[in-house]
């Protein structure tokens, strides 16, 4: 598992400068790894990964699931019927854990519930405004229960014009407000970038992002991600806010 993505063997990462020798990967760190965890449900731990299981196909959606604090670990496959979608994030509500997840082959957010503590989840569906009722575009997100209860998602805006956004959900997950902007100033393409290399994603400045929030003891919103500018240097960043 590479960056939560899982590779059926190592014939689809070849270019990624990884190298396998078989199929079974067994993986070992140095010293213990810290898993944060939006949930509160004594020794369950649970980690979003997709795959890739042919180059022809879209992604899966999967998940790690641990019931001993992360001692062992067993893969679900969240949707066996075939539908697709890569980055994840999970948050614990009131009823159930909520996943939101950025598809493979549009840019519109979807949402998926788990009853039953991640072993199974609904079928997936978009994430809309409350008011517009317009669905949500953007992702991956990052999922965060506020100190008062509100739920925050914050993702990245590739579109015109392209930044970093956020939307709060008063009622557990189940509609979203209108969302706010934290900053909208990016969509330039790095100077290290290639011509050769570029990928054929409108506009190829898009790669922009992967947020992660939390909430300060003053209740300010802090929130990182990586942002190409005006300046061309593509970098890490925040932005302190509040809701």
């Amino acid at each position: 598992m590479i960056n939560h993505q899982i590779y059926k063997d190592n014939t689809s990462i070849i270019n990624r400068n990884y190298i396998f020798p078989d199929v079974d990967i067994i993986l070992t760190f140095p010293r213990p790894l810290h898993l944060e965890s939006n949930l509160d449900y004594g020794n369950l731990t649970l980690i979003p990964a997709y795959a890739l299981l042919s180059e022809y196909e879209f992604s899966r959606c999967f998940v790690w699931r641990s019931t001993d604090n992360g001692k062992t670990f067993q893969l679900f496959n969240m949707f066996p019927d075939g539908i697709n979608g890569n980055e994840m994030a999970f948050v614990q509500t009131k009823n159930g854990i909520l996943a939101h997840i950025r598809s493979d082959n549009h840019p519109y957010l979807l949402e998926s519930w788990s009853d039953d503590f991640g072993q199974t989840w609904s079928y997936p569906a978009g994430v809309t405004f409350q008011k517009s009722n317009k669905a949500v575009v953007g992702g991956p997100p990052h999922l965060l229960k506020l100190h008062d209860g509100r739920l925050l998602c914050t993702y990245g805006y590739r579109f015109e014009k392209m930044g970093i956004r956020g939307i709060i959900s008063e009622n557990d997950g189940f509609t979203w407000q209108e969302p706010i902007i934290l900053r909208d100033d990016g969509g330039y393409l790095s100077s290290l970038y290639k011509k050769k290399f570029l990928r054929k994603l409108p506009p190829p400045g898009n790669d922009i992002g992967y947020p992660v929030s939390i909430q300060l003891k003053d209740g300010a919103i802090l929130t990182a991600y990586y942002i190409t500018c005006e300046d061309k240097v593509t970098h890490i960043a925040t932005t302190t806010w509040k809701v």
